[in-house]
């Protein structure tokens, strides 16, 4: 089937496995190289400043992906993309090494992520049809996760020792990628000037024109808002939940095959992370074909629910079957929820301006990743069974919200419906 998809997908499915690769090999160890240049305190404030470069970008990603096209949007960005890189390179070198220009470069990268991010999804999108969108999504989802994977496994064999050598595969991957942006991908995209003109490209109106509508959505908002709760739960993986593990597990003695080891909290946590990802490899091809055509909202709402289950499951107890059993079941949860939202979301978003949706629906994992955060103070508070009971609560939240939003999404239709036959 994937032969039989537009080409623009497969492309775009290629670029996403490189840009993942790229993202997981420099990304995860840029806190420690901040830290030891910097100091922790600068190091956080310089992330935060990150993290707020790349959502100003993505706001502004949206709107030139809907005023200039996908293509140019994704060649612009991959295009400062390569400079960014080759900036990286020149000041990584044995003659020459700036820790601040480093940053620069990296932060630029992140602002040029935020720019293409809007476009790449649409371009998705605008290549697909309905009825393949839950397939084509479940492949993006699987380039993801193989790229983070990969590129974490290929940083940590060469960061400490070999950190040149990386960083000019991240530069020759950069290259890859802009070729194949700009030679091998079709704008299917048709722009409309005259609203573009009427929008405007720059400044802070232009950009409170192209958002007014979106904002005023109260469907999508409320969608939205369901995808920020249970975006909100797995951060507890690596905050609250890590922590509480580490703690609170008894290390315990295991003989597998004659090979003798003990089974610490910090085991557990590296057994959790692993079987998810291996989980999600090995069986989100099986779980595409066995539910493929099934209700997407029922498989959105069982998602939802395994998921915010597996989750509060985890957040208690240290019974190592039922954290084996959790973490199967949440990413079976996970499987069936995220191809089967992206499908819905294409279909609730308004064509002509696909690129300020998806980029307002690009915040979901920055505010859950906000709102998990705080998940270490607030469980220190109500601990691990107030903890759990909080994750079913926000769970509910999610599938309440979600399906308010469809449902007002399916009403508002059927009234536009009728004004027009009347």
């Amino acid at each position: 089937m994937l032969k039989q998809l537009h080409p623009n997908i497969r492309i775009r499915l290629t670029i996403t496995f490189l840009t993942r690769f790229v993202h997981a090999m420099l990304m995860p160890f840029m806190a420690i190289y901040l830290s030891d240049h910097f100091g922790e305190e600068v190091a956080g404030m310089l992330l935060i400043l990150m993290f707020v470069l790349l959502f100003i970008s993505s706001i502004y990603g949206g709107q030139l992906t809907d005023s200039i096209g996908r293509k140019k949007t994704m060649v612009i960005g991959e295009t400062i993309n390569v400079f960014a890189f080759f900036g990286l390179l020149m000041v990584s070198t044995p003659l020459f090494a700036s820790p601040i220009i480093t940053y620069f470069m990296v932060v630029l990268n992140q602002i040029c992520t935020g720019l293409i991010a809007p476009a790449s999804e649409a371009m998705l999108i605008d290549a697909s049809k309905p009825e393949d969108r839950s397939y084509i999504f479940s492949l993006n989802y699987w380039a993801i996760n193989l790229g983070m994977v990969t590129g974490m496994l290929i940083a940590i064999l060469l960061f400490e020792n070999y950190y040149l050598y990386m960083i000019i595969g991240i530069f020759a991957l950069s290259l890859l990628t802009l070729w194949l942006t700009s030679i091998k991908i079709d704008d299917t995209f048709q722009i409309n000037p005259k609203k573009t003109k009427k929008i405007g490209l720059f400044g802070w109106n232009a950009l409170f024109r192209h958002y007014t509508s979106v904002m005023k959505d109260t469907p999508f908002l409320l969608f939205t808002i369901g995808g920020i709760a249970i975006a909100s739960i797995e951060p507890q993986l690596y905050n609250f939940i890590s922590v509480r593990i580490e703690k609170e597990f008894t290390t315990t003695p295991v003989s597998i095959f004659n090979f003798q080891f003990a089974l610490d909290g910090i085991k557990v946590y590296g057994l959790i992370i692993g079987l998810n990802t291996l989980l999600i490899l090995g069986f989100i091809a099986w779980v595409t074909k066995k539910f493929k055509g099934k209700p997407r909202e029922t498989l959105l709402y069982t998602g939802f629910t395994l998921f915010g289950i597996s989750f509060a499951y985890l957040s208690f107890s240290n019974f190592l079957p039922g954290i084996i059993l959790a973490v199967a079941l949440y990413t079976f949860g996970e499987l069936l929820f995220v191809p089967a939202r992206q499908s819905l979301l294409a279909d609730i978003i308004d064509p002509s301006q696909r690129g300020a949706y998806l980029a307002v629906n690009g915040f979901i994992l920055h505010f859950g990743k906000l709102f998990g955060a705080a998940g270490l103070t607030i469980g220190a508070r109500i601990g691990s069974i107030g903890m759990g009971m909080l994750i079913l609560l926000v769970t509910l939240l999610s599938v309440l919200f979600t399906r308010s939003g469809l449902q007002s999404r399916r009403k508002k239709e059927g009234t536009a419906e009728a004004m027009a036959s009347s």
